[in-house]
Formats: C-alpha cells, sequence, structure tokens
C-alpha cells in the first residue's frame, strides 16, 4: 500500500471500473460525470493555489505506480472475462476488460506499458524483476487488444523511455548506420500494421477524405459541438455517389467520431482552434524537454502516447483520459509566479470552476434522466411512459439520441406519423443509417411509397455495402405488385459484393432474394 496514492487509485478507479451490463449507457454516464467533477475540482484548488503564488506538489511516482497497479487489474478483470466469469461490454471480441471496447482497452495498457518500463530501467533486485514482468504482462495484453494504436503508441513510448534512460542505447541510437536501420524497422513496422487490417485502415483514410470535405465547407467556425454527428452521413452519402467506382464503397460504414482528434477540433471549432491545439501540443513536448526535470522521459513518452491516440483515435471522449492530461498539465508546471490583483484572480478561478460544476451538473443530470426514462421504456413502453417523451420533447429537441429513441418506440406502436414528424425535425441533429431506414418504414406504413423508396435510396447511399436498403425496397416492390422493379432489386441483391456477405442477416436476405426470382 505504501506505493498507491489513494486518492489516485479511488478517482482513477472509478473512473475505469464503472460498468454495468444492465445498465450500460447509464454507468457510461456516471463515469463521465464523475471523473468530470474530480477534474473541475482539482484544477479549480491548483489554480486557486496558483494565484496565492503556491504549487501543488503532486506525488507522481505514486500517482503513476497507482495507474499501473490499476492496469494489473484490468488485465486480471480480462482474463476473468475471458473465462466467462464476468460479462464482456463488447460482443465482437473476447474481452475488452472493463472497458467498453477492446481499443479502449488497448488504450489504457498503452501508457501503463511505458511508465512500467520507465521503472524496470530505474530500479534494482526484486523490485526490477517486479516491473519487468508488469512491463511484460501489459506488452503482451496490448497485442491481445488488436489495437494497431496502441501497439504503434506502446512502442513509440517505450522506444522515448529507452533513448533517454538507458546510456548504452542512447550511444547506439547516436550511431547515423544504426539509426538508418532503426527508421527502415520503424517503416516496415508501419507497413506491416497496416497490411494487418488493410479494410480497416482504409476505411479511416475513406472517413478523412469526407471529413475534409466538411472543413472546406466550413474552414474557419465548423460545424459546431454534434455538427459532426448531425452531418459526416449526409457527406459520406454525397462522396460516395459522386464516386460509385471507389474503392472505398465496400469499406463505408457508420461513424460518430473522425478517429483524428486534430480533424474532429477543425471540424467542430474550425481550423484556427486546430492549428492553436497542434501549437499547445508541440509546445508542450517542447516544454517538457527544455524545462522539466522530474520525470522527464516518462512524462514525454506519455504526451507522445497521447498524440498518436489524437492521430488515430478518439482520447477525448474516454474519460481516464481527461484523468492523464490533467496530470501531465500540474506536472509540467515548473515553477509559478504570483499574479497581480491575486484576490481578483481566484474569485475568477473559482467562479469559473463553480459555472463549470453547475454546467455538469445540468448536463449530468440531463443524459441521466434520459437514460433512465429509456431504460424504462425499453423494460415496459406503456402510455405514461410515452406521455412523459412527450412532455420532455420540447425540452431534448436537439438530443439527437432523444430524438431517435422517441421515433424509434413511436414507430413500435404504430404511431407512424408522429413518428415521421419527430425524425423529419431530427435530421438536422443527426444523420443516421438506421434513423432512414426508419423513416422510409414509417412511409412505407402510411402507403407513401416514393417517399419510402427515397429514404431507402438515402440510406444505401450512406453505406452501399449493406443489403438491409435493398432488401426493404424489394419488399416494398412485392407489396405493392412491382414485380418488375422487385425482380431487379433481387438481382442487385444476388449480384451484390460485400465483404461479409458470409454473415447470417445477408445470406438470409440473399435467400429471399432468390425466392423472390422463383415466385
Amino acid at each position: 500500500m505504501k506505493y498507491i496514492h489513494i486518492p489516485t487509485f479511488i478517482i482513477f478507479g472509478v473512473s475505469i471500473f464503472c460498468i454495468s451490463t444492465a445498465h450500460f449507457e447509464l454507468a457510461n454516464a456516471i463515469q463521465y460525470c464523475w471523473t468530470g467533477t474530480f477534474v473541475i475540482l482539482i484544477l479549480t484548488y491548483s489554480l486557486s493555489m496558483a494565484c496565492m503564488g503556491k504549487r501543488i506538489m503532486l506525488p507522481k511516482d505514486k500517482i503513476m505506480k497507482t495507474v499501473c497497479v490499476l492496469g494489473i487489474i484490468e488485465i486480471l478483470y480480462s482474463i476473468i472475462q475471458l473465462f466467462g466469469f464476468v460479462p464482456n461490454n463488447f460482443h465482437y471480441a473476447y474481452f475488452s476488460g472493463s472497458l467498453n471496447n477492446p481499443a479502449i482497452f488497448g488504450m489504457l495498457l498503452s501508457f501503463c506499458t511505458p511508465i512500467a518500463v520507465y521503472y524496470a530501467v530505474r530500479t534494482v533486485g526484486a523490485e526490477q524483476m517486479t516491473w519487468k514482468a508488469m512491463a511484460m504482462a501489459f506488452g503482451v495484453f496490448v497485442i491481445l487488444s488488436d489495437s494497431r494504436t496502441a501497439i504503434l503508441a506502446s512502442i513509440c513510448g517505450i522506444a522515448i523511455i529507452l533513448r533517454m534512460e538507458v546510456n548504452p542505447l542512447r550511444k547506439f541510437i547516436c550511431d547515423r548506420r544504426y539509426r538508418l536501420i532503426g527508421i527502415t524497422c520503424v517503416i516496415i513496422a508501419l507497413i506491416a500494421l497496416y497490411v494487418y487490417k488493410r479494410y480497416s485502415a482504409d476505411g479511416r483514410v475513406l472517413i478523412w477524405m469526407v471529413s475534409m470535405e466538411m472543413i472546406k465547407d466550413k474552414p474557419w467556425f465548423g460545424w459546431g459541438f454534434d455538427g459532426y454527428v448531425a452531418q459526416y452521413m449526409n457527406y459520406q452519402a454525397d462522396y460516395l455517389t459522386a464516386h460509385p467506382d471507389s474503392p472505398f464503397v465496400l469499406l463505408a460504414d457508420e461513424t460518430q467520431n473522425p478517429f483524428n482528434e486534430f480533424l474532429h477540433v477543425a471540424l467542430i471549432y474550425g481550423i484556427p482552434c486546430a492549428v492553436a491545439f497542434v501549437f499547445v501540443t508541440l509546445w508542450t513536448i517542447w516544454h517538457i524537454y527544455a524545462k522539466v526535470k522530474e520525470h522527464k522521459s516518462v512524462l514525454l513518452c506519455t504526451v507522445c502516447v497521447l498524440v498518436v491516440w489524437f492521430m488515430f483515435s478518439y482520447p477525448l471522449n474516454i474519460p481516464f483520459v481527461w484523468l492523464i492530461i490533467l496530470f501531465m498539465f500540474l506536472s509540467t508546471i515548473t515553477r509559478t509566479v504570483k499574479p497581480p490583483m491575486p484576490k481578483l484572480c481566484m474569485t475568477l478561478v473559482q467562479t469559473t470552476g463553480f459555472a463549470c460544476m453547475y454546467s455538469l451538473y445540468v448536463t449530468g443530470a440531463h443524459d441521466i434522466r434520459k437514460l433512465c426514462l429509456q431504460e424504462r421504456a425499453t423494460n415496459h413502453c406503456d402510455e405514461e411512459i410515452m406521455k412523459e417523451y412527450e412532455e420532455i420533447y420540447k425540452e431534448y429537441y436537439d438530443d439527437y439520441m432523444f430524438i431517435y429513441n422517441y421515433g424509434a418506440l413511436l414507430h413500435l406502436r404504430g404511431e407512424y406519423k408522429k413518428s415521421l414528424e419527430v425524425l423529419n425535425a431530427g435530421k438536422k441533429y443527426l444523420s443516421d443509417y438506421n434513423m432512414m431506414l426508419l423513416i422510409g418504414d414509417d412511409y412505407q406504413k402510411l402507403k407513401q411509397y416514393d417517399l419510402a423508396i427515397a429514404s431507402y435510396k438515402r440510406a444505401g447511399e450512406m453505406i452501399p455495402s449493406r443489403y438491409l436498403p435493398l432488401y426493404y425496397r424489394m419488399e416494398l416492390y412485392l407489396e405493392t405488385g412491382d414485380m418488375e422493379k422487385a425482380y431487379e432489386i433481387a438481382n442487385m441483391i444476388i449480384n451484390k459484393k460485400n465483404k461479409i456477405k458470409e454473415s447470417k442477416l445477408n445470406q438470409q436476405i440473399i435467400n429471399k432474394a432468390k425466392e423472390c426470382l422463383n415466385y
């Protein structure tokens, strides 16, 4: 226990282990509120102390060791999960730990791995053996997470630690010949990681290309906080419609994030903000290298691990990453200068902190209320539930998840006209493949067939590789007795190219198309 920082263990631990299979989204909302609360409190307290000319002396050593201990607990949890003793939150992989995606599991361990290597280099005896074993465990499970970004981030972090902490290796790297060999190995590793999941990598290239089209249209001020969710799928549909022979047609899928934080900032806030974000990142690396003395290598490698994740994923959406960024911020403050008018500065800091806490409370209460209602509707959707949905619709009209769930419930209850009103009004806040299918089905139930076909076509343009939009069109033509068009769509289904043609659902649709042709 002497190596563990109890506040870090509790705050960081809840941030990664607040889980519930039965109440998955609700647990996530609590996780966000929990982490956000402590980030605001710690930052407000630290800045208040800075206004008084004081600086918090963080127990950096114990904090980093505590994070590694939590990483080991996460590994043990994933092992138990692998044998089925605890539920898996991600059904497309053997384990994801307490997190909802194996890539996020790999993200956590990619921060732990260089820290373990750092202590393995700087300690001796039994303690060194312990850290070596931990580093190996982290490395193995980073690979098992099957996340290329986690592997690349870990390699970069370890390389920085070894470069700065191991003197013989430092001299070895400085040799021009060996440096060339190292660069060649890095290039080969990057190519190997690309080839390993080529379709996934190419899919991200498509996302980046479409995102650039969005940035071109609003380069200075961006699309707003939820602008990506509101517009991306429409842009993807337009891009793929304009390039029907593109190799990306088979790779397109749903997404609510561009998998690049620099691009995301440019999308939602504009290019100037993205440039400022890049500048702050580069300045942080320079500041640590030039000014920070204590734990310089491990702080530098942590920033570089973050940068790798910034380039290929969405770490700013992950609560425990906020704590890591807060730790980096407080650790890189080398000196404190007492500002002029310290009392006024402290008042401003505390007022801002209070405003942030109030905003977090309002947002958290908003989300938890919505999710509780959603869970009640899932268990038993009666008139009382629907009345409550209707009462709060005016308050949640711009919440895209609420809009989709409300529209879907109305559809299930046969209130197709009302469902259409809600979903069509929500198009400005959400462009979504599933919502377009739902709108099409509403139109079909109301016998507005032309509008139904248009909606199904739009869904198919958003994700051309999917079979469902064609299947629904075929069923509509069968319903209206237009056999010629039904046969045409059935032939399109049978001859359709798809990288996951063997899936059970796709095979069922193909069999239905064959039955249609034999009708």
